[in-house]
Order: structure tokens, then C-alpha cells, then sequence
């Protein structure tokens, strides 16, 4: 498709192209009703057969009404939604913060990329609660604002982008998502739960830390075998002198299995709070979440479920101290990380 720089869809008026996926091409636009800057994600047709995007506009209007019922803090909004010469388009509000993407090549301080990314860990709760599973959580799909300020976007786009209910890519038999940060069970292309954000974060968070992804590969395929059969790289092999609880719970989101990782988004969220001492908005105290054993942390953690609970056990059934939350006065708010130019 020819640029739209210039050009008016529907109310909006174009102003520049921000960048291109491999199914979509963001534009910076006016909104010439609200007088306002918006961001419009023009899905490109041609990325589909002519079934498959008969199916892909079928279910579009449905899934973008759920996206825009999203509301949270660091969830970017979806104001509108609509069709231009028959390509799907989503109005989002507008960024010019820069992406965490752009952070990415140096490690950070562990405590600094678990203050970074727990706004976006509570905003994948939120969501998860509202049933929507984000299936592409990436550096990329991370905004900041001026301040530094995390904002999740992308949210059910690659289940809304699925020509079906597999959410399969038939040219290349993997599953719709990012394949560096999409779980083993997202690869290859199988029904998946809350707890592939989780996987998909703990990735995000451990690149954040050791400043290396913890697999590489030329294909997507090669990549959804590397993460079934190779061991996970622990991170303390890149940053040597990384708390033995900070390890445990990285290995612990990155399990093979998603019975061998939090049970939950709020699970996760509630171990970063209690790595940092950092208690949710409202005052609630964080509840630690109890350390594996290095043993464990290796990748011996086992869970057995009944009736589809899952109920943690390890091999060590020993009882583990976790590490005694901050009490006595409450952390301050994180300075932005990061500096971006518009």
C-alpha cells in the first residue's frame, strides 16, 4: 500500500508514517473533530489471502469493541476503530515517548527493570482479569512517555489478526506472535492461557537484566524447538553477582511448562513487588512469593493440578524463607529509566 501521509481516513488526517510491521503500518494522524494527535494502525490487507481476511474482518469489529473497553493506567487506549478501501484500522492514543526496544543492548540494574516493568505486569493483570490475553508482549509493544513511563499497546492483536480460532500461521506452521518472546506451547501454534504473558514478560525482563536474550535462531521454528529442548540459560551466567532470589524468580516465569510457572499474572506481579520492596497503588503490601531452591530454579520444579488447579509442589518440600518484604517506609516512585527523543 502507498503512503496515507497527507491523506484523511475517515476524521483523520495523516501526517507522517511511524514505522511498518509485517502486518501493519502506524501512522501519526489529527483527530480534526477533538483537535487531538492519535496514532492509527492500518492493517495491510495484502498480508492476507482473500479468506483469511475475510475471516480477519469478521471477527475485527468484535475484538477491537473489547480492546476498547480496556481502561488503564499503562494500557495504551483504543479511541476508535473503522475500514479504509478495505483494511482495518485502529485509532490509538498517541506516544511520542520513544519504546523500550530502544533501551535494550546494555544491562540494566536488576531493581530498576523490575520497577520498569511492574506497571506493565499490573496492566496485563488488569486485563487478564477482563479476559483478554495480550499473545505479543515484546520491547517493541512497551511505549514510554515523556517520563518514562511504561504503556502496554497491542493488546489481542494477534488473535485479532488470526484468520482462525488456531491462531496458526499457515506459511510457516507457528503460532501468531513474536516467536523470541512466545512460549513453547504459543509456537507451536496450541491454546494458550494467561500464562503466556507471563512467560512473555519474564523474557522482557530477563533481556532487561542480563542485556542478552536467552535463546537465538535463524527461524521461527528453530526457535520453538531451541525453547522445548534446550536448558534455560541462568541469568547469573551473564550478570554474576545477581540475587539468588531474583534468579529464582526469572526461571520460575520462564518455565518450559506453564504448570512450572506462576499460576497466574498476579502470581509474578506479586514476587517483582517483593523483590523491590514495592507494594501495589492502594497501599497493599506485597505478599512474597516463596524463592525455589537453586535446585528447583535449575528447572526441577514440578506441579501437579487436580481438576486443573495447579498446586506448586517442588522436590524440595522443605520450607523456604522468602525474603522479608520493605515495611518500614515506602520506596519512592521510580525516576524514569530512560530519556527518549520524540
Amino acid at each position: 500500500m502507498a503512503t496515507l501521509v497527507g491523506k484523511t481516513i475517515g476524521r483523520y488526517q495523516v501526517v507522517e508514517e511511524l514505522g511498518q510491521g509485517g502486518m501493519a503500518t502506524v501512522y501519526k494522524a489529527m483527530d480534526t473533530r477533538l483537535e487531538r494527535e492519535v496514532a492509527i494502525k492500518l492493517i495491510r490487507k495484502s498480508a492476507f489471502s482473500p479468506e483469511a481476511l475475510r475471516r480477519v474482518l469478521e471477527r475485527f469489529e468484535r475484538e477491537a469493541k473489547s480492546l476498547a473497553r480496556l481502561s488503564h493506567a499503562n494500557i495504551v487506549k483504543v479511541f476508535d476503530f473503522g475500514k479504509f478501501e478495505g483494511s482495518p484500522f485502529l485509532v490509538l492514543e498517541y506516544l511520542p515517548g520513544g519504546i523500550l526496544r530502544d533501551a535494550l543492548g546494555r544491562a540494566l540494574p536488576w531493581r530498576t527493570a523490575i520497577q520498569l516493568l511492574l506497571p506493565v505486569a499490573r496492566a496485563l493483570h488488569y486485563a487478564h482479569q477482563n479476559g483478554i490475553i495480550h499473545r505479543d508482549v515484546k520491547p517493541s509493544n512497551i511505549l514510554l512517555r515523556e517520563n518514562g513511563e511504561p504503556m502496554l499497546t497491542d493488546f489481542g492483536i494477534a488473535k485479532l489478526l488470526a484468520a482462525d480460532d488456531s491462531h496458526t500461521l499457515t506459511a510457516s506452521g507457528v503460532g501468531i506472535g513474536t516467536p523470541m518472546y512466545m512460549p513453547p506451547e504459543q509456537g507451536m501454534g496450541k491454546k494458550i492461557d494467561a500464562r503466556a504473558d507471563v512467560y512473555a514478560l519474564g523474557i522482557v525482563l530477563y533481556e532487561l537484566i542480563t542485556a542478552h536474550k536467552p535463546y537465538q535462531a535463524d527461524t521461527p521454528m528453530e526457535m520453538v524447538l531451541k525453547q522445548m529442548n534446550e536448558p534455560l540459560p541462568r541469568p547469573t551466567q551473564f550478570v554474576p553477582d545477581l540475587p539468588e532470589a531474583v534468579e529464582a524468580v526469572l526461571i520460575k516465569a520462564l518455565g518450559r511448562q506453564p504448570e512450572d510457572r506462576f499460576e497466574s499474572m498476579e502470581g509474578f506481579v506479586r514476587a517483582l513487588e517483593g523483590l523491590v520492596g514495592q507494594a501495589a497503588p492502594g497501599g497493599v503490601l506485597p505478599v512474597p512469593v516463596p524463592q525455589p531452591t537453586r535446585e528447583a530454579a535449575t528447572g526441577e520444579t514440578r506441579a501437579e493440578t487436580r481438576s486443573g488447579e495447579t498446586t506448586g509442589r517442588t522436590i524440595d518440600q522443605s520450607p523456604i524463607q522468602p525474603p522479608p518484604p520493605v515495611r518500614k517506609r515506602p520506596a519512592p516512585p521510580p525516576k524514569p529509566a530512560f530519556q527518549f527523543s520524540p
